[in-house]
């Protein structure tokens, strides 16, 4: 993967790497899923219609700027577009916080860092292994 000083300049390589994540030179995917807790948090602060809306937003925007960045390199799935790790995780994070809001009242609240934890455990080991209807 060679990016020339104009992809480097381009807001679009920024964006579809996860703000640099996926210029990690190990497992940028797992570098851009930790990453991507850091906005989480934030976004949960304001209520889980705004990580919704947030999921939104930034796929759309990552479906744009990630199929840039993958014309400029001529790969279909560069290790530096991370964006869709951000999405991915930060939705496996709300129906995780989701279903243990659902089972709260019966086995009580876990605290958040096990949450975040179990969350991005989760999402990085269905984003490896790549079962149905991922895989597709």
């Amino acid at each position: 993967m060679r990016l020339d000083r104009a992809a480097l300049l381009d807001p679009a390589t920024w964006i579809a790497s996860g703000f640099g994540a996926g210029f990690a030179p190990i497992a940028p995917g797992t570098v851009g899923s930790a990453v991507a807790l850091l906005p989480y948090l934030g976004l949960r602060l304001a209520g889980m219609e705004w990580v919704l809306a947030a999921c939104v937003g930034v796929f759309a925007i990552g479906v744009l700027v990630a199929q840039r960045v993958i014309d400029r390199l001529g790969s279909e799935d560069p290790g530096l577009v991370v964006i869709d790790e951000w999405v991915g995780q930060w939705l496996a994070l709300a129906i995780i916080e989701f279903a243990v809001a659902a089972l709260a009242p019966r086995f009580g609240t876990p605290s958040l860092p096990w949450v975040m934890a179990a969350g991005f455990l989760l999402f990085r080991a269905c984003d490896i292994v790549q079962p149905l209807p991922a895989h597709c």
